[in-house]
């Protein structure tokens, strides 16, 4: 009876010990999240901050720009009664580049979240052409967190990728499509990464290539938490990456 009691105690031990195991396993993956969930919180107001400030700074530009047009429109009527046609052009030319730089960082597609990651990641990447094609019609049913969590990562990645080539043209294009109920955002950039024949992963250029693979990891966990699919191809030429989800 004793044996019995004993063999019945060490099993309830061993269960008792397995509960114990998976609840603070559970436990260290929900403190993960959590703290996960903390990082980009507070990378989303630091990216916010930055955003805004540009803002203010844009619009200082735009004041002293139009100050002095007048000054600008002068300079342009003597060079044109001078009849000096290409000191005019070259002059015109001039102010059109300036215009052109003052507007190049913002980007409008209709969600403010999608305008901040682009300005943060883009602003330092130098001589891209960078295009948006369509517009979010719709606000976009997902949480912050989530959002940051698929697009600052995939567009962190096309700006480090961008900033690596050294020559050849370097391009940047998000294209929207928005339906009633889901959404499909398109990132292609100019790249020479390619596909593994072997397990379809994104082979890494970067010297740490264990983080990048967490970060694409991430990437396709939060587009599932929305029934979505990801799609990615590389040929070694461009780089797309498909984003289709129920939002």
């Amino acid at each position: 009876m004793e044996l019995i009691d004993l063999d019945w105690l060490s099993a309830v031990s061993l269960i008792g010990l397995v509960l114990l195991t998976v609840l603070i396993f559970y436990i260290q993956k929900l403190y993960d999240l959590l703290e996960k969930a903390a990082e980009t919180e507070k990378s989303l107001k630091q990216i916010q901050a930055a955003y805004y400030q540009s803002l203010l700074d844009k619009e200082e530009e735009t004041r002293k720009y139009r100050h002095d047009m007048h000054n600008h429109l002068l300079a342009i009527r003597e060079l044109a009664r001078a009849e000096k046609a290409v000191q005019t052009a070259d002059y015109v030319e001039g102010l059109e580049e300036n215009w052109k730089k003052m507007g190049s960082s913002h980007y409008e597609t209709g969600n403010m979240l999608l305008n901040l990651l682009l300005h943060y990641h883009l602003s330092e990447t130098g001589e891209v052409k960078i295009s948006v094609r369509g517009f979010c019609r719709r606000e976009i049913r997902m949480d912050e967190v989530d959002f940051c969590t698929i697009f600052s990562n995939l567009i962190q990645n096309a700006a480090e990728e961008l900033e690596r080539q050294k020559e050849g043209e370097k391009y940047f294009i998000l294209e929207i499509d928005q339906g009633e109920e889901n959404t499909r955002i398109t990132i292609r950039n100019s790249s020479r990464a390619v596909l593994s024949g072997q397990n379809q992963k994104l082979l890494s250029s970067k010297e740490d290539g264990r983080n990048h693979g967490i970060g694409f990891g991430n990437v396709e966990a939060a587009v599932k938490k929305y029934g979505g699919e990801l799609l990615w191809n590389g040929d070694g030429r461009e780089f797309k990456v498909i984003v289709s989800m129920k939002i």
